[in-house]
């Protein structure tokens, strides 16, 4: 793995507050800015990710009849009281007793 080396400036308390956490977890100033640098780019590619994301849900939701979030919410409650099983199976169960 080829290394490029580059100074970087930062205000005094900053850098004192990377040096302090960097003793105590990382070892290096060099290994606190790298893993901070590497989970930044990592978190932007999650974000990017996402934003893909809910825009193919916003153009599959245009093929969908639901005027709102509250449709969707109370569609959802008619279908899931359709499947409740559980409810007649505890009526079973207490029924044993």
């Amino acid at each position: 793995m080829s290394v490029k080396t580059f100074n970087v400036s930062f205000p005094k308390e900053l850098a004192d507050q990377i040096d302090k956490k960097a003793k105590q977890q990382f070892g290096s100033r060099s290994d606190f800015l790298r893993t901070a640098a590497i989970k930044y780019l990592r978190d932007e590619e999650k974000i990017e990710q996402f934003k893909k994301l809910m825009a193919e849900a916003k153009e599959f939701a245009k093929d969908i009849s639901y005027k709102s979030e509250k449709e969707v919410a109370d569609e959802i409650t008619v279908e899931r009281r359709k499947r409740e099983p559980w409810r007649q199976n505890i009526a079973k169960f207490k029924n044993r007793t």
